[in-house]
Protein backbone atom coordinates (compact mmCIF):
# COMPACT_ATOMS: atom_id res chain seq x y z
CA UNK A 1 0.00 0.00 0.00
CA UNK A 2 2.69 2.70 0.27
CA UNK A 3 4.85 1.66 -2.72
CA UNK A 4 1.43 2.63 -4.26
CA UNK A 5 0.50 5.98 -2.41
CA UNK A 6 3.98 7.29 -3.35
CA UNK A 7 3.03 6.38 -6.92
CA UNK A 8 -0.01 8.00 -6.92
CA UNK A 9 1.40 11.04 -5.39
CA UNK A 10 3.76 10.92 -8.24
CA UNK A 11 2.10 10.10 -11.22
CA UNK A 12 0.31 13.29 -11.37
CA UNK A 13 3.51 15.44 -10.99
CA UNK A 14 5.11 13.56 -13.55
CA UNK A 15 4.77 13.48 -17.66
CA UNK A 16 1.55 11.92 -18.52
CA UNK A 17 0.80 10.37 -22.32
CA UNK A 18 -3.17 11.94 -22.09
CA UNK A 19 -5.44 13.04 -19.71
CA UNK A 20 -7.01 9.58 -19.92
CA UNK A 21 -4.32 7.55 -19.56
CA UNK A 22 -3.69 9.21 -16.31
CA UNK A 23 -7.39 8.89 -15.15
CA UNK A 24 -6.67 5.43 -15.56
CA UNK A 25 -3.68 4.80 -13.72
CA UNK A 26 -4.56 6.82 -11.41
CA UNK A 27 -7.62 4.98 -11.02
CA UNK A 28 -5.92 1.37 -11.04
CA UNK A 29 -3.94 2.87 -8.10
CA UNK A 30 -7.05 3.54 -6.09
CA UNK A 31 -8.32 0.58 -6.59
CA UNK A 32 -5.23 -1.19 -5.48
CA UNK A 33 -5.01 1.02 -2.32
CA UNK A 34 -8.77 1.01 -1.07
CA UNK A 35 -9.18 -2.74 -0.15
CA UNK A 36 -6.18 -2.41 1.96
CA UNK A 37 -7.56 1.08 3.76
CA UNK A 38 -11.08 -0.91 3.80
CA UNK A 39 -9.14 -3.71 5.60
CA UNK A 40 -7.29 -1.53 8.23
CA UNK A 41 -9.37 1.37 8.23
CA UNK A 42 -12.92 0.13 7.63
CA UNK A 43 -13.05 3.30 4.81
CA UNK A 44 -11.43 4.40 1.15
CA UNK A 45 -9.05 6.65 1.39
CA UNK A 46 -8.83 7.28 -2.04
CA UNK A 47 -11.62 9.07 -3.32
CA UNK A 48 -13.05 9.85 -7.08
CA UNK A 49 -12.72 13.52 -5.73
CA UNK A 50 -9.19 13.22 -4.40
CA UNK A 51 -8.19 12.16 -8.17
CA UNK A 52 -10.09 14.50 -9.62
CA UNK A 53 -8.89 17.51 -7.74
CA UNK A 54 -4.69 15.82 -8.28
CA UNK A 55 -5.67 15.98 -11.79
CA UNK A 56 -6.69 19.48 -12.19
CA UNK A 57 -4.22 20.95 -9.86
CA UNK A 58 -1.80 20.10 -12.55
CA UNK A 59 -3.38 21.47 -15.65
CA UNK A 60 -3.69 24.96 -16.46
CA UNK A 61 -6.83 26.45 -15.09
CA UNK A 62 -7.51 28.63 -17.62
CA UNK A 63 -8.51 25.99 -20.58
CA UNK A 64 -10.78 23.89 -18.44
CA UNK A 65 -11.99 26.27 -15.64
CA UNK A 66 -15.36 27.28 -16.75
CA UNK A 67 -16.06 23.84 -18.03
CA UNK A 68 -15.49 21.93 -15.02
CA UNK A 69 -18.56 23.14 -12.14
CA UNK A 70 -18.13 22.40 -8.57
CA UNK A 71 -21.65 20.87 -8.03
CA UNK A 72 -22.61 17.42 -6.35
CA UNK A 73 -24.47 15.78 -9.51
CA UNK A 74 -21.67 17.58 -11.82
CA UNK A 75 -18.67 16.71 -10.04
CA UNK A 76 -18.52 12.95 -11.28
CA UNK A 77 -14.95 11.29 -12.55
CA UNK A 78 -16.47 10.20 -15.54
CA UNK A 79 -18.11 13.58 -16.38
CA UNK A 80 -14.77 15.67 -15.48
CA UNK A 81 -12.41 13.09 -17.07
CA UNK A 82 -14.80 13.32 -20.30
CA UNK A 83 -14.75 17.61 -20.52
CA UNK A 84 -11.11 17.02 -19.53
CA UNK A 85 -10.40 14.60 -22.64
CA UNK A 86 -12.88 17.00 -24.61
CA UNK A 87 -10.57 19.70 -23.76
CA UNK A 88 -7.07 18.86 -24.02
CA UNK A 89 -7.24 15.49 -26.63
CA UNK A 90 -4.48 13.38 -26.43
CA UNK A 91 -1.91 16.02 -25.25
CA UNK A 92 1.16 14.77 -23.26
CA UNK A 93 1.70 17.02 -19.96
CA UNK A 94 4.21 18.62 -21.29
CA UNK A 95 2.04 19.25 -24.64
CA UNK A 96 -0.72 20.89 -22.74
CA UNK A 97 1.27 23.09 -20.65
CA UNK A 98 2.97 24.13 -23.80
CA UNK A 99 -0.79 25.41 -24.96
CA UNK A 100 -0.65 29.04 -25.07
CA UNK A 101 2.30 30.02 -24.64
CA UNK A 102 3.11 33.02 -26.78
CA UNK A 103 6.56 33.86 -28.73
CA UNK A 104 7.49 36.30 -25.58
CA UNK A 105 7.02 36.13 -22.17
CA UNK A 106 6.93 39.15 -19.39
CA UNK A 107 9.64 37.93 -16.88
CA UNK A 108 10.54 40.80 -14.40
CA UNK A 109 9.13 43.49 -16.50
CA UNK A 110 10.94 42.70 -19.48
CA UNK A 111 10.39 40.64 -22.41
CA UNK A 112 12.45 37.38 -22.95
CA UNK A 113 11.61 35.70 -26.54
CA UNK A 114 11.09 32.20 -25.48
CA UNK A 115 11.54 30.93 -28.82
CA UNK A 116 14.71 30.59 -30.64
CA UNK A 117 15.55 33.39 -33.15
CA UNK A 118 17.26 32.37 -36.15
CA UNK A 119 20.48 34.12 -36.87
CA UNK A 120 21.52 35.14 -40.46
CA UNK A 121 25.07 34.22 -40.42
CA UNK A 122 26.03 35.54 -44.20
CA UNK A 123 24.30 38.91 -43.17
CA UNK A 124 26.87 39.02 -40.35
CA UNK A 125 29.73 37.91 -42.76
CA UNK A 126 30.14 34.45 -41.14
Amino acid sequence: MKTATRKLMRLVDGDFQSVEALFGELEALKHSINPYSQKYLKRDVVSDDLLILMVLGVLPSGFFGAQIVLDTTLFQIVDVEAKLSGIFGSKSKRGIMGMGLSVTSKVAGQLHRTNPVEVNNVANGK
